[in-house]
């Protein structure tokens, strides 16, 4: 059930930071309603009820972005006794508690319905008949702490996975009966006692009988199945008194009746199927606070919820209610979707780009292999905005949620069939209305898709392992001009100043190096048909691939232009592979090398660049202490101190050696083998290679486009300018391998 959570908020710890949560929460469990008795006077003793609430596993709880586990050593009661409400309204009272406690891995209460109001009356009519109600316990977590994903923490007896919040002291405060639980763990049964066995217990015998499990049935099944066994059963025929037997009465077994039990159970599961789809329908309506089932009477959504449950909607019907209910009566009522003036537009706009991404799998945490940097979602968005996309008005978006939150900030709304080219029309108009009225508002269906696509394009940018960064030196550019780079040698010197105090003037070296840079892009567009099928993933999968070939674009024209200018570095000799004796050849040539005045160049290389095949001598090279001499000894290995541990870090890429590969033009890549490398230079001292962006724009961007009056969507372009060259190639040493 939804709840409004509490404003202020707890931190929770974990081992990396602290988060904050609501803290407030509910626990669902189940609840036993049975009928009271009658008194000696003729009146009827108040109804009883027994309840049981968490099972101690971890939840799906409204308010919080991770599962919640409730640590029961640590929950108890605020009151002695505990008042008993419907949908945690006061006004609505059914009765209170007599006996509650907190025992073993249960939450279990018993009392009795003390009210007198229609509400509860209603309440014990309904569970006479066997509704499955259940109970929402509110309580207030005092402590807690997070578990992080991979980690593990043992509450309530058992070792749970991370992520997920444990809610190490709780204080329940209020028992609320309502219709669906969040807890699978949880039973709901229902019984109307009598004196001595009570006539539930023998009809749950009759169903136990036929391996039929009570507590697993759907409503329907269940009424059904009851009333089937009440009408086999006999009233008590009046017989005349009978003096004492003197032989025993043989038992007769009770009349097992015949049933086709594969139909039942397939009833059962078509049952299931329907409650869990109106539990889906409703998670995504969340944003819509009432509902006008009946003319001049509202309900709210969780009302609504338990409506179409008893009374047998489908999942359509609800869904066809919910859609009416969102679109306003009057054009001059404003918004079909509730745009919170709590919140604001932009705080809810991004909160409604955050859950859309995490609707298209976007991490929350994720971090580059190779560069360290953090992309997740998390490392986008404030501290504000990841608390705001919890509220329920932002939660479960869709596209034509988007698009009726166009037209509402537009002052329009649209009565009609939503699966019309006139509606798809309406929202273009209100799209381009904002746009011209208030610049690139954010409540334009178009500019928040056009964010949720940069966020999409940029992790699957930065999550391609390009190697690019790491020996390449990069500029920024203004236009789109060649630019030139100088060599920085001296020539002159650095000299001294003679009695005359005057200066020697120094001049730059000849030498340059061009980078100019190219657009390379692409079109994207949000048809008619992805709006009308509401298909998120069609949006979603263009920019996650249009990211990833971006990346290898770069990577690819790089490699291209190494690979082309093998012969312009200092080499080793032909012999030297990749072994202690070829890195010594290569630093050597490497510190050896002399600038335009025949002055030492004073870089030290850092890092080599291997084929796939060299990864692991690479790696054994850099991290081992001690190598092992092959062919040394007859009797045994023979292992020598490693004087290249830590100097030079291996960079491994498969366009070095890979000849299967291909240029996005189908042609092969030139002068690609197997045992070649080269040793690197920090490319921020020394850059072979480099790379130039447009005005520094490192990673490729995507953006609303208006399209043509005949074309019923949304189209986005993306684009990224960027060109490689040759830099400084006394920046690396190159080695044929043997």
């Amino acid at each position: 059930m939804a709840k409004k959570q509490q404003a202020n908020k707890i931190q929770v710890s974990g081992e990396k930071a602290p988060k904050e949560i609501p803290s407030s929460l509910e626990l669902m469990g189940s609840i036993d309603f049975q009928a009271g008795e009658a008194s000696e006077d003729g009146e009827d003793k108040p109804a009883t009820f027994k309840l049981l609430a968490n099972t101690g596993k971890p939840m799906e709880v409204s308010g919080f972005y991770d599962p919640v586990v409730v640590d029961l050593n640590g929950a108890k009661f605020d009151k002695p006794s505990t008042p008993v409400i419907q949908d945690h309204n006061t006004s609505l009272r059914i009765g209170h508690t007599t006996k509650q406690e907190v025992k073993g891995n249960k939450i279990v209460a018993s009392g009795i319905v003390s009210a007198t109001g229609p509400v509860a009356q209603e309440y014990v009519a309904d569970s006479r008949r066997g509704f499955p109600f259940q109970v929402s316990i509110g309580a207030s977590i005092k402590d807690g702490y997070f578990v992080e994903a991979g980690e593990k923490a043992e509450v309530n007896g058992k070792v749970w996975k991370g992520p997920l919040i444990v809610a190490k002291k709780t204080l329940i405060r209020e028992l609320t009966i309502t219709v669906l639980g969040a807890d699978s763990g949880t039973k709901a049964t229902i019984a109307a006692h009598h004196k001595g066995d009570t006539i539930m217990d023998k009809f749950h015998e009759w169903l136990k009988a036929m391996a039929l499990d009570p507590e697993k049935l759907s409503e329907e099944a269940y009424a059904k199945l009851k009333a089937q066994w009440e009408a086999q059963q006999e009233p008590p025929a009046q017989q005349p008194q009978q003096p004492a037997p003197t032989q025993p009465i043989q038992a007769q077994a009770p009349q097992q009746p015949i049933l086709d039990l594969t139909a039942q159970r397939e009833a059962q599961a078509l049952e299931d199927q329907r409650v869990d789809s109106i539990r889906s329908t409703i998670r995504a309506f969340s944003h819509v606070e009432t509902v006008e089932v009946e003319e001049g009477k509202p309900i709210k959504l969780s009302s609504l919820k338990a409506k179409a449950i008893r009374d047998n909607w489908s999942p359509e019907k609800l869904d066809l209610t919910l859609r009416r209910a969102e679109m306003p009566q009057e054009p001059a009522t404003g918004p079909a979707i509730h745009i919170s003036q709590e919140m604001g537009a932009s705080l809810q706009a991004q909160a409604l780009e955050l859950n859309l991404c995490k609707q298209m799998g976007l991490p929350m945490k994720a971090q580059n292999k190779r560069t360290g940097e953090e992309y997740g979602l998390e490392a986008q968005y404030s501290q504000q905005v990841l608390e705001a996309a919890h509220r329920p008005e932002v939660k479960a978006p869709s596209l034509t949620m988007l698009c009726d939150m166009t037209l509402g900030a537009a002052g329009k709304a649209y009565h009609g069939n939503k699966k019309d080219r006139d509606y798809i029309r309406e929202v273009k108009a209100a799209d381009a209305a904002l746009k011209a009225t208030q610049g690139f508002s954010t409540l334009a269906v178009s500019n928040i898709l056009e964010n949720v696509a940069n966020k999409n394009l940029l992790s699957a940018y930065q999550a391609v392992e390009t190697i690019w960064n790491q020996i390449c030196g990069i500029k920024s550019l203004s236009d789109f001009k060649a630019h030139s780079f100088y060599r920085l040698d001296i020539h002159g010197g650095y000299v001294k100043v003679g009695s005359d105090g005057v200066i020697k003037h120094g001049t730059f070296g000849d030498e340059k190096f061009q980078v100019q840079a190219d657009t390379y892009g692409m079109i994207l567009s949000l048809t008619r048909q992805d709006i009308i099928n509401d298909d998120l993933n069609a949006f979603s999968d263009i920019p996650q691939g249009i990211g990833r070939h971006a990346a290898i674009a770069i990577e690819e024209a790089v490699f291209t232009l190494l690979l082309a200018n093998l012969g312009s570095f200092e080499a080793v000799a032909t012999n030297k592979d990749l072994t202690i004796d070829g890195l010594t050849e290569a630093e050597q040539i490497f510190r050896d090398q002399l600038d335009d005045n025949k002055k030492p160049i004073l870089v030290t290389p850092d890092r080599i660049l291997v084929g796939s095949q060299d990864a692991v001598p690479g790696q054994r090279l850099f991290e081992q202490l001690n190598l092992m001499i092959a062919g040394a000894s007859d009797t045994g290995a023979v292992f020598a101190e490693n004087p290249m541990r830590n100097k030079y870090r291996p960079i491994v890429s498969t366009y070095l050696s890979n000849t299967a590969l291909r240029k996005q033009d189908g042609t092969k890549f030139a002068n690609q083998d197997g045992d070649q490398w080269l040793m690197f230079a920090d490319p921020m001292q020394l850059a072979a290679i480099l790379i130039g962006f447009l005005q520094g724009q490192q990673t490729p961007v995507i953006e609303s486009e208006a399209t043509a009056f005949d074309t019923l969507g949304f189209q986005y372009r993306s684009y990224h300018d960027w060109g490689v060259g040759m830099g400084n190639t006394k920046g690396a040493v190159y080695s044929p391998g043997a």
